[in-house]
């Protein structure tokens, strides 16, 4: 079993890593604000099956920080997208945390208005005021 292993794609190098360390690895790309790293080229989160985490919680981190990671890269669509996933599997980790709740602000406030309609309808869902 490996940790991280150096990996040759797409003329450089990228990591690869074992679905139990990817939600740590997600979480600090986001922290370190490397949003193209996790979500938008092929990075840990993307090649995490969801059904390979156990736990419905882990499940819904990893798709707050992939929704936090397209929203810094200006994806709001996808962010709420996986913002609204996340709350089917646990909802009590969109309503219970405060950081997610951020999250919905945070769309709300920077969504155009082609995503902000549906956005400010999830947010009610919430009992989120922007």
């Amino acid at each position: 079993m490996f940790l991280v292993r150096l990996v040759r794609c797409d003329g450089g190098f990228g990591i690869e890593v074992p679905a139990f360390a990817a939600l740590g690895l997600a979480e600090l790309l986001v922290a370190l604000g490397t949003r193209r790293a996790l979500a938008v080229e092929g990075g840990p989160a993307r090649d995490v099956e969801l059904d390979q985490l156990p736990i419905n919680e882990r499940k819904a981190a990893l798709l707050l920080d992939t929704a936090r990671a397209f929203l810094m890269w200006n994806h709001h669509d996808k962010a709420l997208n996986i913002l609204r996933a996340a709350g089917e599997i646990a909802p009590e980790e969109i309503t219970g945390r405060p950081a997610a709740l951020r999250l919905v602000r945070d769309i709300l406030a920077t969504a155009p208005i082609c995503v902000r309609r549906e956005a400010r309808e999830y947010a009610a869902t919430l009992g989120v005021i922007a």
